[in-house]
């Protein structure tokens, strides 16, 4: 999967701007999956990072880099209502 890029504590990321997330994340003690499946109500989805929080929702962060048209969008957020 061409995990070139190290976080402080080793878990190997694709991009330097995800190691830098994955980093932060990691200093602010906040438990993290990163490129991990995740399961919502039947529908499947593989993003970057996402986070469980105590609530019960969760935070799904794809980052979206497009160096060729010179955009980079981060921190784009999904938190589905809780049953």
């Amino acid at each position: 999967e061409n995990l070139k890029y190290a976080t402080k504590a080793g878990r190997k990321m694709r991009s330097k701007s995800e190691r830098t997330i994955g980093n932060r994340l990691e200093d602010r003690g906040i438990v993290y999956w990163y490129d991990s499946v995740l399961d919502l109500d039947g529908g499947v989805c593989s993003p970057d990072f996402w986070i469980r929080k105590d609530s019960g929702l969760f935070v799904i962060w794809e980052h979206l880099g497009a160096k060729q048209k010179g955009v980079i969008r981060t921190n784009l957020r999904h938190e589905p209502t809780s049953k």
